[in-house]
């Protein structure tokens, strides 16, 4: 079973899961230090 999960509040954040097992999971403001309350926004 594959699940993402995102959440659009305060830090933000996405996450994807297959089988258990976790593929991948970004946090905004950990990407390249950037600030609190930053918009959403990864690419790929």
């Amino acid at each position: 079973m594959i699940i993402c999960g995102i959440k659009l509040t305060h830090d933000g954040a996405v996450a994807l899961i297959d089988n258990g097992k976790l593929i991948f999971s970004y946090e905004m403001e950990k990407i390249e230090n950037k600030p609190r309350h930053s918009d959403f926004e990864i690419t790929l």
